[in-house]
C-alpha cells in the first residue's frame, strides 16, 4: 500500500505586483495536510483533508474514476477567516493579514487539545470549541485526531486523485 501525506505550504507575493516570493510562515504546525493511502484494505483508497495541524488554503481532493462513494474531501472554506485571535498568525509584512490558523494543539501543546494521554483514545477525545471552528467552516474535512466518520473517504479503482487549491465555496 502507498501512502501518501501531502504538506500545503502557503507562500505569498511580496510588495504587491513584484514577484518576489516568500514562505508564511515557514513552520510545519500549521501546514495542513492531505492523507492518501492507495490501495488500501479490499482495494479501497482511503483519503481525506485534515485540519488537525491547522489551516492555510482551502483545498479539495477529488478522485478520477473508479467505483463506490468517490465523493471529493475538501475544505473550500476560509478558515483564516474565522479563526480564534488566539490562533491566528498573521503576515509578517505588516499587513496584519491572517495567512494562517493554528491548532489548539500546536498553540498550546496540552493533552487534551493534542489527543495524547488520558486524552488519547475517541472515548476521551472530544471535538473542543477550537476544533468545532474548523468543523464548522469545512464539514468533510479532520478537525481532530478522532473525527473519522465525517471525514475519512473511500474509492475503489481512481486512476488518480486532483489536488485544487482555492477551489471555491462551491467545491
Amino acid at each position: 500500500m502507498a501512502v501518501a501525506h501531502l504538506l500545503l505550504q502557503l507562500s505569498a507575493g511580496v510588495n504587491g505586483a513584484s514577484r518576489n516570493r516568500m514562505l508564511i510562515p515557514a513552520i510545519l504546525s500549521i501546514l495542513q495536510l492531505i492523507h492518501l493511502a492507495a490501495p488500501g484494505s479490499g482495494g479501497q483508497d482511503f483519503y481525506d483533508v485534515s485540519l488537525v495541524d491547522g489551516f492555510n488554503v482551502p483545498v479539495r481532493v477529488a478522485p478520477s474514476g473508479g467505483g463506490g462513494d468517490c465523493r471529493p474531501a475538501a475544505c473550500a472554506g476560509d478558515v483564516n477567516a474565522m479563526c480564534p485571535a488566539d490562533l491566528r498568525v498573521v503576515a509578517s509584512s505588516g499587513s496584519g493579514g491572517v495567512v494562517a490558523c493554528k491548532s489548539a494543539c500546536s498553540a498550546y501543546g496540552s493533552a487534551r487539545y493534542c489527543c495524547t494521554g488520558q486524552y488519547g483514545t475517541p472515548a476521551t477525545c472530544r471535538p473542543t470549541n477550537y476544533s468545532q471552528v474548523f468543523k464548522s467552516a469545512c464539514p468533510s474535512a479532520y478537525s481532530y485526531a478522532y473525527d473519522d466518520t465525517s471525514s475519512t473517504f473511500t474509492c475503489s479503482g481512481a486512476s488518480s486523485y486532483d489536488v485544487t487549491f482555492c477551489p471555491g465555496t462551491g467545491s
